[in-house]
């Protein structure tokens, strides 16, 4: 029993050092959407000091070996950490899914945080650093101008780019926790014990209230011109989009809710999660419907 415990934890140690380190083959827009979940089979199967010991491992021994580009697979591996813990933590509590998903998310955002924090303390300065890497790639601000038209629209799209980096933190987290929790569970109800579901699409409900922030944020952003830059501008830059893709998710979930009612094929409401990341606006009216009309009540009292 000690030695199979001893090997699961190296056997997902090493997978999940082998995913870190393809990130810089061919494989890497594969491999980064995994990154986490072999770090988190292994820290659920694992016990602490088996955990602690090879994971010090992964982070000490690439940085020794590798020099720089072993030192940035050490930093990277500290930084799936936190939510990888996280989630461990949850799933031997027997928590549920959602605690388990939320958990992951508020770690990320914290991790990512504190690392923002870290390299602001070293005048690292995210901004000039993301406006640096595009602007001296010549063939891309070659395209963007093409595209755009004129300089002045590309260092707008820029600007746009920079002030959008609280919700991409945002989305980052919630898709990266999401894909672990998928095939994590899957892993862990094979090898561990059964993992709960999140709930499925057509239970999912947001607050009544959300429909009124979506709507005054919108208008503000159709009719009150706020100045490139400033607080406002920001918020409702990050903010909007963020909301948009919630009340899409809560229009996916009343499609599939109401074929469900209605005895309907589920191809509407699967098409309409195809649609969602490139028409997400569009969806969005339809979790606004939702929340604002009972309408599955009226389907629940027919029935």
């Amino acid at each position: 029993m000690l030695a199979s415990s001893t090997g699961k934890t190296v056997l997902w140690g090493s997978l999940f050092l082998l995913t870190i380190l393809s990130v810089i083959s061919p494989l890497n827009l594969i491999t980064v959407n995994v990154i986490l979940i072999p770090l988190l089979v292994m820290a659920t199967l694992s016990d602490r000091i088996r955990f602690a010991i090879v994971f010090a491992a992964i982070v000490i021994l690439p940085a020794l070996l590798f020099g720089g580009y072993g030192l940035f697979i050490s930093l990277m591996a500290l930084f799936y950490l936190p939510p990888a813990l996280a989630m461990a933590h949850q799933y031997k509590k027997e928590s549920g899914a959602g605690a388990a998903v939320l958990s992951g998310i508020i770690a990320f955002i914290a991790t990512i945080l504190a690392v923002l924090l870290i390299a602001f303390a070293f005048r690292f300065n995210l901004a000039d650093f993301i406006t640096n890497a595009l602007t001296t790639d010549k063939a891309l601000m070659s395209l963007l101008e093409t595209l755009l038209g004129t300089q002045a629209n590309v260092d707008e799209a820029l600007n746009v780019l920079i002030a959008m980096i609280p919700v991409t933190i945002i989305f980052f987290s919630v898709y990266t926790t999401v894909v672990a929790h998928f095939f994590g569970r899957k892993l862990l109800s094979r090898f561990w014990r059964p993992v709960p579901k999140l709930k499925p699409m057509k239970e999912w409900r947001l607050p009544r209230s959300i429909i009124w922030y979506y709507l005054i944020l919108l208008i503000a952003d159709l009719f009150v011109g706020f100045k490139a830059g400033s607080t406002m501008y920001v918020v409702l830059l990050n903010a909007v989009p963020l909301l948009t893709y919630a009340l899409a998710l809560q229009g996916v979930g009343f499609l599939f809710f109401t074929a469900d009612a209605k005895g309907w094929n589920r191809a509407l409401p699967v098409f309409s999660l195809v649609l969602l990341p490139f028409f997400p606006q569009l969806i969005a009216w339809v979790g606004v419907i939702d929340m604002a009309f009972p309408l599955r009540s009226r389907m629940k009292s027919k029935d």
